[in-house]
């Protein structure tokens, strides 16, 4: 009789815990309740949650519906597989977190969000491309940049992505800073599209590395006469100009100073600053709204490189149809505080020990170094001019 009870009692729980199951996913508000509720409500709202418009969301849908293969399931309507991706990379919510919030499995909320990417890939053929060959408006009408940057296309960087790679590559991927990243270069337009996109190389690569690799093997190519505006570690070449190394540069090391500049190679660094910055201001906002490139990630590795290629086709997108700068002010505010920062340590910095100035780079080639000297000169005479005008 007591082996029994026992046996009753080991039955009991075996069912109540593996048999009997209790159900998790109970909300009333279900996760494409939840979305028509967005839509319906207040733009901020959604943008909040999904960062971006709700008919930018819309044109997006259809999009991918229409042309990259983005369909509904039996359970799972396009929509609601659209707003949980978002919902993930906006927010760099975890996967248990989008469970909760559209009601749905583990399984289902990583199908929806690998369907999402794979459309988003096929999407990023098609709008990432490289430029037109004319001269972009941003330079022929502003009398500050014509004609002398009238061959340049477009400004090339690299951006450190959060990443976690795998546990045999954490060392090449950890950088100088100390956190664990993939090193992205992208190439944009003036007006903040991406052109040209590099992801998944090891956070210590150099910024060289990465663009040598883009230029030899990876497809990145730079019409005959046409440039790109660079940083000065890339190395000043016929196709990509750079600044004066130990010559003032950067925007806020200007802000700081709070001067004119005093010969042509300043002038030049000043106004290459100014029309470079597209690049520094496309990451921003390309942050502000993906949070996910921010966070270390629990996807493979494969995936986290993909995102950074879905993401910026999804940015290219949103700045074709979308007026709102809600996101492009909060980075270019970030962006603002960051140089604040930095120029209060430069303040006190200077007051210990005098600014060692970079040594110039063996790299430049002869013809590259002579363009830019031209630019500079041809720059400042055109400066000078103007000011004795106004005397």
């Amino acid at each position: 009789m007591r082996m029994q009870t026992i046996l009753a009692g080991c039955a009991a729980w075996w069912a109540a815990n593996y048999v009997i199951k209790e159900a998790c996913h109970t909300s009333a508000l279900k996760g494409d309740e939840w979305i028509s509720e967005l839509l319906l409500g207040n733009p901020r709202r959604f943008r909040n949650q999904l960062r971006m418009l709700p008919s930018t969301f819309m044109t997006l849908l259809k999009m991918l519906q229409t042309k990259y293969s983005l369909k509904s399931s039996r359970f799972v309507s396009a929509r609601e597989k659209l707003a949980t991706f978002l919902y993930v990379v906006g927010q760099a919510n975890s996967n248990r977190g989008a469970q909760e919030r559209f009601q749905r499995s583990g399984w289902t909320i990583t199908q929806s969000i690998n369907e999402v990417l794979d459309a988003l890939l096929r999407l990023y053929a098609v709008v990432v491309t490289l430029p037109s060959k004319d001269i972009p408006y941003e330079i022929h009408s502003n009398p500050k940049m014509f004609p002398f940057f009238e061959y340049c296309i477009g400004a090339l960087d690299g951006t450190h992505v959060r990443a976690t790679p795998p546990p045999s590559a954490r060392m090449a991927f950890r950088n100088r800073k100390g956190f664990m990243s993939q090193n992205v270069l992208a190439a944009c337009t003036f007006d903040l599209r991406f052109v040209y996109v590099l992801a998944g190389w090891e956070g210590s690569a150099s910024d060289a590395r990465v663009l040598n690799d883009a230029l030899m093997t990876k497809g990145f190519s730079i019409p005959d006469g046409k440039m790109y505006l660079g940083d000065a570690g890339y190395g000043l070449r016929k196709n990509l100009l750079t600044p004066y190394r130990g010559v003032r540069y950067h925007l806020r090391e200007w802000a700081n100073g709070n001067q004119r500049p005093q010969n042509a190679k300043e002038l030049y660094n000043l106004r290459h600053a100014q029309q470079r910055n597209c690049i520094e201001r496309i990451f921003g906002v390309l942050k502000k709204r993906f949070k996910v490139l921010e966070y270390p990630s629990e996807y493979p590795f494969a995936t986290q490189v993909n995102l950074v290629y879905a993401l910026c086709a999804m940015h290219n997108i949103i700045m074709e149809v979308e007026s709102d700068s809600h996101f492009l002010q909060k980075a270019d505010e970030a962006k603002r505080k960051r140089d604040k920062k930095y120029q209060q340590r430069m303040t006190r910095s200077r007051s210990r020990r005098p600014r060692r100035s970079v040594p110039p780079s063996d790299d430049c080639t002869a013809e590259a170094s002579v363009l830019r000297d031209s630019i500079a000169n041809a720059m400042w005479q055109q400066y000078t001019s103007t000011l004795q005008a106004r005397q």
